[in-house]
């Protein structure tokens, strides 16, 4: 663990802190820790990190500062935003189309059975060889994914 033994108070720090911004002219995201974020067009995967060891606000207080990660675009060019956390991050490429359907977004409910679905393992009777096929699940881990979008649907 970078700079030794985390105090208590760190212990409640070591997450991921996404940070997405809007403006009139620009669209901007602050990252620090792992996860993943688009913005526009451009999809970006904060790590895998050395010893499983995102850069977590938490190490800023034992004397290693992490870098954090500043991504900014004319509002104009990117058109969606979205943030999400490492569970959601093994769906790499699929976070671009979620961020750019409507759907995801003009639907209250519509993101949230999309993770549900993906998070569910599956099963398929196979009765000639009398046993259950398992197939695991998308999404292994805890997800979490904000969107916006803006601009022409």
């Amino acid at each position: 663990m970078p700079g030794g033994a985390l105090p208590e108070l760190a212990q409640s720090l070591l997450c991921t802190v996404l940070v997405a911004a809007l403006d009139e002219r620009d669209a901007a995201i602050w990252a620090l820790g792992d996860g993943a974020f688009v913005l526009g067009d451009e999809l970006t995967v904060l790590g895998p990190f050395p010893d499983n060891a995102p850069p977590y606000l938490a190490y800023d207080l034992v004397g290693a500062p992490p870098v954090a990660r500043l991504e900014v675009r004319a509002r104009s060019a990117a058109g969606a935003l979205a943030v999400a956390t490492d569970g959601a991050a093994a769906l790499e490429h699929e976070l671009l189309t979620l961020a750019c359907e409507p759907r995801f977004v003009d639907h209250p409910d519509a993101l949230r059975r999309h993770l549900a679905t993906l998070a569910r393992a599956g099963q398929r009777i196979r009765w000639s060889e009398r046993r259950v096929e398992h197939t695991p699940a998308r999404l292994q881990d805890d997800a979490a994914i904000g969107l916006v979008r803006w601009g022409q649907p």
